[in-house]
């Protein structure tokens, strides 16, 4: 991921012991993550369990990735 350098980084929100805020929160701990722009500019997206599977969650889902990566066409 490190190499990549991601502009964004997909949270996954299991509804588990777990918060997305302390995955956040981890992540951004990481040495290697450190200069991934998505952690430079805190562009975390979280997404729920039914949204990554499919189903029709993932309909909802698309339109959360599009106005994140693209807010200027809404």
């Amino acid at each position: 991921v490190a190499e990549r350098n991601p502009t964004f980084i997909i949270v996954h929100d299991y509804g588990d012991y777990i918060s997305v805020k302390e995955k956040i929160a981890w992540l951004k701990t990481r040495p290697e993550l450190t200069e991934c722009v998505a952690v430079k500019e805190n562009h975390f997206i979280a997404m729920s369990l039914s949204e990554v599977f499919p189903g029709v969650q993932n309909a909802l889902a698309v339109e959360n990735l599009f106005s994140t990566f693209h807010p200027e066409l809404l």
